[in-house]
């Protein structure tokens, strides 16, 4: 029988899993049936143990990571997407710089890095914030106002449509009991902290762009209330 010499160059997949006319991948018809001889057997180990030894030596010199499960988060999600805790119809108002710092933040989570994470969670929130307050105050935010002076201001709007509550309560919150005692040096966060941290950023991002939604939906529909209003009074 003819044997088939493994050309340098030529890999054994295109030698025998390749159709001849279209180049597709092929499973070949005789399989099953058959038997490959010893020499060509031989070629095939010594290509396995030359690719083992290259790929030995560069996983050696490669930077690899081992991450641990993190409570109930999926290891890829923290890692690679992390902004996919906040359902889809909010990224447009949450906008792409929170989304970046919150899987920022979900990302030092999953490699152990418990104080970044929690930096990067208030990041995220200070990002939805800004907009935020220029939609309920009419105010543009060119000062570069601090989240003390933000939340002064949106506590400051008296008339409808206003800031929630609710919402100003957990900003505040969040401002005094977290964001402002990160800033200094000696605060450093443990796996439970930056966890609570995390939940508590989507929490108050997750409230002002609903509101956000809420808001700009209202003033789009008040020049069709008013048009109509005249209508309906005669």
């Amino acid at each position: 029988m003819a044997r088939t010499p493994l050309r340098k160059g030529r890999p054994i997949g295109r030698l025998h899993f390749r159709d001849k006319q279209t180049g597709q991948f092929q499973y070949p018809d005789d399989a099953q049936t058959k038997q490959l001889e010893p020499w060509f057997v031989w070629q095939i180990e010594r290509s396995y143990q030359d690719f083992e030894a290259v790929f030995r030596a560069e996983v050696q010199a490669a930077a690899t990571y081992w991450v641990p499960k993190r409570g109930s988060y999926s290891t890829r999600d923290l890692v690679d997407s992390f902004e996919r805790s906040f359902l889809p119809e909010l990224h447009e108002i949450i906008g792409q710089t929170a989304l970046s710092e919150y899987r920022n933040a979900g990302r030092c989570f999953a490699f152990g890095l418990w104080t970044a994470a929690g930096y990067h969670s208030c990041r995220a929130v200070e990002a939805v914030l800004r907009p935020y307050y220029c939609e309920f105050t009419g105010k543009e935010d060119k000062e570069g106002k601090t989240w003390h002076a933000l939340i002064e201001g949106l506590e400051g709007v008296k008339d409808e449509p206003r800031p929630a509550d609710k919402t100003l309560f957990y900003l505040r919150q969040l401002k005094d009991n977290e964001r402002n005692p990160l800033m200094h040096v000696r605060v450093v966060l443990d796996e439970q902290d930056a966890d609570l941290l995390l939940g508590s950023a989507k929490i108050v991002i997750v409230h002002m762009a609903r509101e956000t939604i809420a808001l700009r939906a209202e003033k789009a529909a008040m020049p069709l209330l008013q048009a109509a209003m005249p209508s309906k009074a005669s």
